[in-house]
C-alpha cells in the first residue's frame, strides 16, 4: 500500500553504500517537505509507534541483487539490494528456540537500473549520506505473474 499510496513519493534517497541504496518518505533538504511527509505518514496510520510493524522475512523472497527490502527497524526506511545481500540482511536466529528474523523483501527493480547507477556515482559525505538531493518523483507497482 505505501507504494500504492504514494506515501513515498518527495522522500529522497538518502545513503548510498556498496551494497544497499537508502530511501525513505524523509527530506534531509527542505524541512518543510520533511514535516509534510512525516504528517502524512502519521495521519495515514503509518507511523503508529515510529516504526512499521513488521519483521517477517521469508525464504521465498530473498535478498538477491534489485530486490527492495525494509530494514529491521521495520521501516518505513527500505533500500534497494545492490548486490545479492542474503548473508547481511537475510534470516538470522535470535534465540535458542530457532526463531528466525530478517528484513523482510517486499519488492523488486524492474525497469530503471540506470538511475540508481546514476545515484551510485553522486559524490557522498563520509557517512555515505548523498551530498545531492534525489528526490522520489513518482512510485508504482507492477502486477506479475512471479512469485
Amino acid at each position: 500500500n505505501l507504494i500504492q499510496e504514494k506515501m513515498y513519493v518527495g522522500g529522497t534517497f538518502l545513503l548510498a553504500r556498496e551494497h544497499i541504496l537508502v530511501a525513505a518518505p524523509i527530506d534531509a533538504f527542505d524541512p518543510e517537505n520533511n514535516q509534510r511527509l512525516e504528517e502524512k505518514m502519521v495521519e495515514e496510520g503509518y507511523f503508529p509507534d515510529g516504526a512499521l510493524l513488521f519483521h517477517q522475512h521469508s525464504p521465498e523472497f530473498p535478498h538477491a541483487k534489485y530486490t527492495v527490502g525494509f530494514s529491521s527497524t521495520g521501516g518505513p526506511l527500505f533500500y534497494i539490494n545492490i548486490q545479492d545481500n542474503i548473508e547481511a540482511h537475510g534470516p538470522r536466529h535470535i534465540d535458542n528456540e530457532g526463531d528466525v528474523e530478517g528484513d523482510p523483501v517486499f519488492a523488486e527493480v524492474v525497469e530503471g537500473f540506470e538511475v540508481i547507477q546514476r545515484i551510485l556515482a553522486l559524490p557522498r559525505n563520509e557517512d555515505d549520506s548523498l551530498n545531492t538531493r534525489v528526490q522520489i518523483v513518482d512510485t508504482y507497482v507492477v502486477e506479475s505473474d512471479a512469485k
